[in-house]
């Protein structure tokens, strides 16, 4: 649809002022032409003064009625000139209910939030709360609980995790020294080469550790369950990558039925692509109960 005056635009407006040092007398010169006396308002000393009576104006040329001193405090608003910017004027406060920024934002004092979330503002990634304390919300899987037959996986750890944790609670086997196997999958497979080097040290009673070397390399990670078919077998693993497809990994294992039996593990594992998830599996029998879930960051 058609109009009169300047194109509409998206921006901040403010209007134009000019402030004037009095001379003793009563003519003087204005930064914008102008129509008529409505198009401006002139101040003297914030006292607001009435068009075609206190002053006139002729194109640039204001014409005061009486005198201004040097010491009144005298100044114009021009009503007719709007100034408009794309920028926000940096003393006036900016209030939105979202915004996106397509470069950096930088700040200069407090920045204050409660949360921050990932990329497609889906997920929280870290809350702050009233007392100033910072929560970072890992990344993990789902808990899955131990199937009556065949492996249990966790998946969809990705390829940019650096740190990996895994942790089960109460595996336990249906068949008495049952081993339970732990082992990384890649392309949702589970790894199946010798690539898991490492020494695991158990202690059955307050003496010395049963040191067992696997620093050649077997193709899984195993502990072996004893006496009968309640074992329970608790796993805390963390796993580093170092560098590509390179991971150190750390951790300990216990059984809850046999409180006096702790292994510790060390060591590495090297895999020819991006790890994704665990395959669990009893070696011998089935599970017959626990779960496990991974962390990663």
């Amino acid at each position: 649809m058609g109009h009169i005056g300047n194109t509409v635009q998206t921006a901040f407006t403010t209007f134009d002022k000019q402030t004037i040092t009095g001379n003793g007398g009563t003519t003087y010169t204005l930064t914008h032409s102008v129509a008529n006396e409505r198009e401006i308002e002139v101040f003297v000393n914030n006292v607001r003064q009435e068009p075609s009576v206190a002053y006139t104006v002729s194109g640039n040329t204001l014409t005061m009625t009486g005198n201004v001193a040097s010491t009144d405090d005298f100044y114009v608003v021009f009503q007719g000139k709007a100034i408009q910017t794309a920028s926000h004027p940096s003393n006036s406060a900016l209030q939105a209910t979202t915004g996106t920024f397509s470069s950096n934002v930088d700040v200069g004092g407090s920045l204050l939030v409660d949360t921050i979330k990932e990329g497609t503002g889906t997920n929280t990634a870290m809350t702050i709360d009233s007392s100033g304390r910072t929560r970072i919300h890992q990344n993990n899987t789902a808990t899955v609980s131990a199937p009556a037959s065949g492996a249990l996986v966790l998946s969809g750890i990705p390829d940019w995790a650096n740190k990996i944790t895994l942790v089960t609670h109460d595996l336990s086997s249906d068949t008495t020294g049952g081993f339970i196997r732990i082992r990384f999958t890649v392309g949702g497979s589970p790894t199946t080469a010798s690539i898991y080097k490492y020494t695991e040290a158990r202690w059955t009673d307050a003496g010395s550790a049963d040191v067992e070397d696997n620093g050649s390399g077997i193709a899984y990670i195993e502990t072996v369950s004893f006496g009968n078919t309640a074992n329970k077998m608790n796993y805390i693993l963390t796993f580093h990558k170092v560098d590509d497809y390179i991971y150190k990994f750390y951790g300990t294992h216990y059984n809850q039925e046999y409180s006096s039996y702790y292994i510790a593990f060390s060591g590495s594992i090297e895999t020819t692509a991006a790890v994704d998830g665990f395959s669990i599996i009893c070696a011998t029998g089935n599970f017959d109960g626990g779960k496990a879930r991974a962390f990663w960051e």
